[in-house]
Order: C-alpha cells, then sequence, then structure tokens
C-alpha cells in the first residue's frame, strides 16, 4: 500500500526537529543557537504542510504556490497557476500560508501562544546572519524560545496526528547543559550588537503582552534550570500528595523546606535590586511584601519554636516570587 503523502511529510518533519534538538545538545557547536531556529522552523513548516495535505485528502496541489499571470496587456489573469522554481519545479507554500490555509480553508486554528512563539522563532531564523556566539543574553532567549517550541510542538503533533515520538527511541534532553547562561546580565547586553539588541526588545515586547504557566498546553517561553542533586535510595517510592486517608505517608525534611523557600529578606531584596531598573526599598516595596507574605506558596514562617507562635521568627521565600514583583517594577 502506497504511502499518503502527508505521512511523508510527517516524517521530515519529525527528522528536523529531532535534528534541531540533536544539533543544539552537541558539546561543542559554533552555529549552535541559528541552526537550532533553522531546522526547528523547517519542523513546524512540513508539520504544517503535513495537516494541509491530511485535510485535504491528501491533494497534492493543496500545498503548491499559486499566483496570477501578467498579461500582454499588463492586468492579472483570472485563473492563478502553480509557481515554478528555477529548475522549473512546483514551488509549495511557505510556513504562515498554510496557517493561514488550515485556519480559512479548513477550520484548523492554532493557539495563539503556539503562533506567536513560531513568530518569534522565525525572526530568530531570520536575524541569524547577526547572531554572535558571545552573545549570552540571545542565546539564553533562544534557549526560552526554544524548549517552549519543543513543548508546542510535542502537544501540536499528537493532537493532529496522534503520532508517538517514541518510535524513534530518542528522548528530549534539556537544551541546556554547561552553557552559563546564569551570568548573562545586563554588562552582557552592552556588549551586544545593534542587531541582536533590536532583536531583543522584540523579544521582551512579546514576553510582556503574554503572561502564561508553563503548566499551560501551549507557552511563548520557557525558562529550563539543570541542577545537580543527591540521588534518592533506590527502594524509594514515588508518591503523590492526596487527601486520601489511605495515602502513603510522606515525612518533609528541613532540608525539603529549604530547598524550596531558599530565599531570606536579604538574599531576595538583592536579587530584586539586580532584576528591576526602578526598585527602591521604600514603602512601596513594604506594601508589596506584605501583601505577598501572606501566601504561603511564596512565603514560609520558620519560628524558632514551632509550638509557639510568638516566639522569634525569620520569613523565606519561594524563587517564583520574583515574577510577582514583575507587575510592579521594570525589569
Amino acid at each position: 500500500m502506497k504511502t499518503p503523502r502527508y505521512k511523508i511529510l510527517l516524517r521530515k518533519s519529525v527528522s528536523s526537529i529531532v535534528s534541531a534538538i540533536e544539533i543544539y545538545n552537541k558539546p561543542n557547536f559554533l552555529y549552535r543557537e541559528e541552526s537550532f531556529s533553522i531546522l526547528a522552523t523547517n519542523a513546524w513548516e512540513l508539520l504544517l504542510k503535513a495537516k494541509v495535505l491530511k485535510e485535504s485528502g491528501n491533494k497534492i496541489a493543496e500545498i503548491y504556490a499559486k499566483d496570477h499571470h501578467t498579461n500582454a496587456d499588463g492586468s492579472k489573469s483570472e485563473k492563478r497557476y502553480i509557481q515554478k522554481n528555477r529548475a522549473g519545479n512546483p514551488k509549495t507554500i511557505g510556513l504562515y500560508k498554510a496557517i493561514s490555509k488550515l485556519s480559512t480553508e479548513y477550520s484548523v486554528n492554532i493557539d495563539i501562544l503556539c503562533k506567536e512563539n513560531i513568530d518569534l522563532l522565525t525572526e530568530i531564523r531570520d536575524n541569524a546572519i547577526h547572531f554572535r556566539n558571545e552573545d549570552k543574553l540571545l542565546s539564553k532567549k533562544v534557549q526560552e524560545i526554544g524548549t517552549a517550541n519543543l513543548k508546542n510542538y510535542l502537544a501540536v503533533i499528537k493532537k493532529w496526528f496522534n503520532y508517538d515520538l517514541s518510535e524513534y527511541n530518542f528522548y528530549l534532553m534539556p537544551l541546556s547543559f554547561f552553557h552559563d547562561f546564569d551570568n548573562a546580565d545586563a554588562i552582557q547586553m552592552i556588549k551586544s550588537t545593534p542587531e541582536s539588541k533590536a532583536l531583543l526588545r522584540y523579544i521582551s515586547e512579546k514576553e510582556k503582552q503574554h503572561d502564561t504557566s508553563p503548566s499551560s498546553q501551549f507557552n511563548l517561553t520557557l525558562k529550563l534550570k539543570t541542577k545537580f542533586v543527591k540521588s534518592s535510595d533506590t527502594d524509594a517510592l514515588l508518591v503523590k500528595y492526596s487527601d486520601d486517608p489511605n495515602a502513603i505517608a510522606v515525612t518533609v525534611k528541613e532540608e525539603n523546606i529549604r530547598e524550596k523557600y531558599c530565599l531570606d529578606y536579604n538574599e531576595l531584596t538583592q536579587k530584586l535590586r539586580k532584576r528591576y531598573k526602578d526598585f527602591k526599598q521604600n514603602q512601596k516595596y513594604n506594601r508589596i511584601m506584605r501583601g505577598l507574605k501572606t501566601n504561603k506558596n511564596l512565603c514560609n514562617v520558620r519560628h524558632l519554636d514551632p509550638g509557639n507562635p510568638r516566639s522569634a521568627k525569620k520569613e523565606f521565600y519561594d524563587p517564583n516570587i520574583l515574577k510577582e514583583f514583575d507587575k510592579h517594577y521594570t525589569k
């Protein structure tokens, strides 16, 4: 039985996204971000064309680029003709035309965050010639956009084609390991090229327009943290929180709490000074802090005598509290 055309494009799309991940994770590759953006964008274009073919019943003409010919008198022909490339072969539609075609002709809409993420990745691809490998701020942003892009890709390919990537025996590794992105700061921004600064501003504007949770189905950007922790015992049980009286009991140790609430007041304040250009330790700051201290997910109050609420105490904060200050200060 002949393989449907859409499945051929689908497999090429998966090959492209897998290649993007493999190249990004190479230990020493100087064209890392540029190559990832080119291959990942290509993977999306192939995926979208595969969806057009599937929806159209595998009519290959549906992904051909068509245009009106110019008549001898300068007017445009009523009929649209298939465009040809220099070799004389039919040209196919691009990424954005495929998105539009799916929406207008087949009522297949793509989530706005997914589309915006593709926009950012495409912008990075189009600006690749201006990249500098030592520009850590831009590399960091490519990583965050790329991480969200992979998450979105997996969600779409599962929804549209029920496609299982495990058949490739390939695990999507984190797009980060020893890239030293934590050292990318304002000083790095000064060293960036004018083109990189313009691209970073564009990305920042898009991020301000969308504030979503990492648990959302689709994301614009995602920060991926990598750290080393001591391995648990081999016979340890994995459990989830439950109010079921028959659930397995779990003991939370002191180090577990400190791992989550790892910032004291002074450490948090220092991070805020570095994070925002208009931050001041004044009444406004104190007012915001009073409100956030009531959120037990962000603040944990430690008493010297746990059984005595009147004993000396100290507050510790979850790093996620930084996101709350984004609503009040300018990065």
